[in-house]
């Protein structure tokens, strides 16, 4: 994480009018349903459409301009954001460095979709914007570059469908291996990647695997032989000549199975910001919690980001990695507990027992 992304700055987002977020290595996000998690994940989605080139595309998706502008066009024509990086790493917050933001407008066409009206990089000293200089283009090119690199490899997951037609079921091609694709639909791809190219990666998976599930033995990702350029999420269980295929995969294993490959890929190929949506779905408490013991690993070598709405989940990290999501009379606003006026409490109850006892916020409100 030697270019971390330090601090996200909405403006008429969706249901944020204004709001920021200070990220670090481990972001646990919590809130009630509909207090913005949704909203605030698919943030990263359209910024990285924004600086690929696919806008267009993704706020036709969307649902049209309408959608993403605070309370529809009609209330906010336009909205902005900023994305402000640390030049220094975050796991040492007492280190010297800058910071360098890229900020952008965007508004709506007559022809239905959204354009970006205006874009600035700049460098200062701090998160607030004091100190250096803020002017257009005062960030050299190199930083530039980086700034849009991270944006565009940033990997926004949700391996929610895992339906008897989901893709993640299916057939994938055997060259799709590049980075695990947001729903999963090239895990057996992935598999036979890291199986060729980071055996010790894999057996990483496969004995985490076992732990959730101790009858499983190994995948058989082969391309197939009557279509080498095809291979599907086939595996064995232990002393059983049977092969199963991706239709005998439970929907939590299988979630779990995509979680792993993830989150023990070699760092070095690692997206710079994972984003995972609702990660405990389906899990086994045990599971979750390994899952946990997984996501603060892949913390160490790339930021993470999760959504969850598991108490259980909760429970595996410290209130300095917990980003509470209210909203308040239509308006979704983030922040971070005090640690410091945590730390009576947590002598007697769990993190998660505060969240639904109302402590850390997060509850429904009127």
């Amino acid at each position: 994480m030697e270019f971390p992304l330090a601090q996200i700055s909405v403006r008429g987002f969706k249901s944020f009018y204004e709001a920021e977020a200070e990220l670090r290595p481990m972001n646990v996000m919590i809130g009630a349903n509909s207090a913005g998690k949704s909203n605030f994940v698919s943030l990263f989605p359209f910024i990285e459409a924004a600086v690929g080139d696919r806008l267009h595309e993704h706020v036709l998706q969307g649902g049209g301009p309408d959608t993403f502008c605070h309370y529809g066009l009609k209330n906010t024509p336009r909205f902005s954001l900023r994305f402000t990086f640390r030049s220094a790493p975050l796991s040492d917050p007492s280190a010297a460095g800058g910071y360098c933001s890229y900020d952008s407008v965007y508004a709506a066409t007559h022809a239905n979709t959204l354009i970006e009206v205006d874009k600035a990089f700049s460098a200062r000293t701090d998160m607030a914007g004091h100190g250096a200089s803020e002017s257009p283009g005062a960030c050299p090119r190199g930083i530039e570059r980086a700034i849009r690199d991270f944006l565009g490899r940033m990997g926004v997951y949700q391996f929610h469908d895992t339906s008897a037609t989901a893709r993640v079921r299916g057939m994938a091609y055997v060259h799709d291996n590049g980075r695990l694709r947001p729903d999963g639909q090239n895990l057996a791809a992935f598999l036979y990647y890291l199986r060729e190219r980071h055996p010790g990666n894999y057996r990483s998976i496969i004995e985490t695997v076992r732990q959730t599930f101790p009858h499983f033995d190994d995948f058989d990702v082969s391309p197939l032989r009557l279509n080498a350029d095809q291979v599907t999420l086939n595996w064995r269980e232990r002393d059983r000549d049977v092969l199963f295929g991706p239709q005998h995969l439970s929907d939590g294993l299988l979630r779990f199975i995509a979680l792993c490959a993830l989150l023990l890929q070699p760092p070095r190929e690692m997206p710079p910001l994972m984003v995972i949506d609702e990660p405990e779905l389906g899990l086994h408490p045990y599971a979750t919690r390994i899952l946990a013991s997984l996501m603060q690993k892949a913390s160490c070598h790339c930021q993470v980001i999760a959504a969850t709405q598991s108490v259980t989940l909760v429970n595996e990290f410290g209130p300095e990695d917990i980003m509470v999501v209210d909203r308040l009379a239509g308006l979704s606003t983030l922040k971070r507990p005090d640690p410091a006026k945590l730390h009576d409490w947590l002598e007697e109850y769990t993190l998660g027992e505060l969240w639904e006892k109302n402590v850390l916020g997060g509850r429904p409100a009127p």
